[in-house]
């Protein structure tokens, strides 16, 4: 980095991410025996009326598609999502969640808004919420993260 501004912003969203993110999976550990990668993968799910295909599961997330795969197996082993084949591929398999996993999420998606406010938007001035949502929404969309999240090799 070439100058001390690029570098503090760099050090300064670093350390906020680690911090909000460390803060979040302790509250979701805690309340609601959720991992923040487990909850990372029922996001969009949650979104979903229907079930989802896992690889664009897997294309949604920050997690590479055999993590989510492992988290897929965890989560369906405590009933939070059921896994079916696709119909009309033999190959393919959907997600679907399901009551239970949806009323987890829901409070767990409480949690997470608390946790967000209290070490994040707390600290922010009016307006500056949204200068970070569109930063954020500008730097993913120019590295492919959210339609191909997993390609970043994170696990």
């Amino acid at each position: 980095m070439e100058n001390r501004d690029e570098l503090e912003a760099w050090t300064g969203l670093s350390l906020a991410y680690h911090h909000v993110s460390d803060k979040l999976d302790d509250v979701l550990r805690r309340r609601h025996e959720l991992c923040i990668s487990w909850f990372e993968v029922l996001t969009p799910l949650a979104r979903q009326l229907e079930g989802m295909r896992v690889s664009d599961l897997s294309a949604q997330v920050t997690l590479s598609q055999p993590r989510v795969s492992r988290i897929l197996h965890s989560l369906e082993a405590r009933g939070l999502v059921n896994r079916v084949a696709t119909p009309g591929d033999a190959r393919g398999t959907e997600v679907h969640m399901t009551p239970e996993g949806r009323d987890l999420y829901a409070e767990a998606r409480r949690s997470s808004e608390e946790v967000m406010q209290k070490t994040l938007l707390a600290w922010l001035e009016s307006g500056e919420s949204r200068v970070l949502r569109d930063l954020g929404t500008k730097l993913a969309g120019e590295q492919g993260l959210g339609a191909k999240g997993g390609a970043n090799g994170r696990s």
